[in-house]
């Protein structure tokens, strides 16, 4: 993914949805406008409990059962990490930025990022096995600009705990 910050815009309209399925969220990464609201929705036969610790917006879902939705709203940029209490092995991530300025990276290495206002920007590469990394850019009107970002993996992905900050067990009755 990559990003422009240094300017606002409004968030769209639209609620996008994180599902809970065969104990994975999809899409274990989702790309917000600070404003906007993500609704989750159980599609398992069993309950999750989906939460955060993130600075950017903690939050704790409950465990909405089967076929249930919850809506959180995400006010402010940053990072989210998401995880489910039960299940050790979901997570995922929505990235909060402050403006529609973002694009999925191709297979080439390629994006296309449109309507940014004449100025200059940070633009950040970001992913969740990612090192973040960002130089700035500045964009003149009607003027393609050619970008390259350095893209390193981060070396291992540390075990999170769960929403009491303990390490997870396993937890009798739970799929």
């Amino acid at each position: 993914m990559v990003y422009l910050t240094g300017f606002e815009q409004d968030p769209p309209p639209d609620v996008p949805v994180i599902a809970q399925r065969n104990k994975t969220f999809l899409p274990d990464l989702l790309v917000i406008v600070a404003g906007q609201s993500v609704r989750f929705t159980n599609e398992d036969t069993f309950l999750h409990n989906v939460f955060s610790t993130s600075k950017a917006r903690p939050f704790d879902l409950g465990k909405p059962g089967p076929g249930e939705a919850r809506e959180v709203r995400f006010s402010h940029p940053g990072v989210v990490e998401l995880y489910c209490n039960i299940h050790e092995t979901m997570s995922a991530t929505i990235l909060v930025l402050p403006n529609r300025a973002f694009a999925r990276v191709d297979a080439q290495g390629r994006f296309r990022i449109q309507d940014i206002p004449p100025g200059t920007y940070s633009l950040f590469v970001w992913g969740r096995q990612l090192v973040p990394s960002s130089r700035k850019v500045t964009v003149q009107e009607g003027a393609p600009l050619d970008v390259v970002l350095p893209v390193a993996r981060r070396p291992y992905q540390p075990a999170h705990l769960d929403k009491f900050g303990r390490p997870y067990r396993h937890r009798a009755g739970y799929p």
